[in-house]
């Protein structure tokens, strides 16, 4: 969900740092890394290799460039991601 948040309690290392810290292959990390200080942080830490990014990217295609070079970025808007899709009463009667 949140791929900078401890991967157990509320302390200690990412799900991704210790993926990292045990496999010792390339870690890609996901999860509300839409800011780029916490994108860059789970970089600099060691916590992972690529830092992939879902809604950010799909509400600001241009994410890349605005944060290379310094511009603002616009908020979020939630309603670019609706409806959610979900299943259906009408749907669980079928099977």
């Amino acid at each position: 969900y949140k791929a900078y948040a401890p991967a157990f309690g509320d302390e200690g290392p990412s799900l991704a740092a210790l993926a990292k810290q045990h496999s010792g292959l390339p870690v890609i990390t996901n999860g509300h890394l839409d800011d780029p200080e916490t994108a860059v942080s789970m970089l600099a830490d060691g916590a992972a290799d690529v830092v992939a990014l879902g809604k950010a990217a799909l509400a600001t295609p241009d994410w890349p460039y605005r944060v290379r070079n310094g511009l603002p970025l616009d908020e979020i808007d939630a309603r670019l991601f609706a409806p959610v899709a979900d299943v259906k009463d009408w749907e669980l009667e079928l099977s």
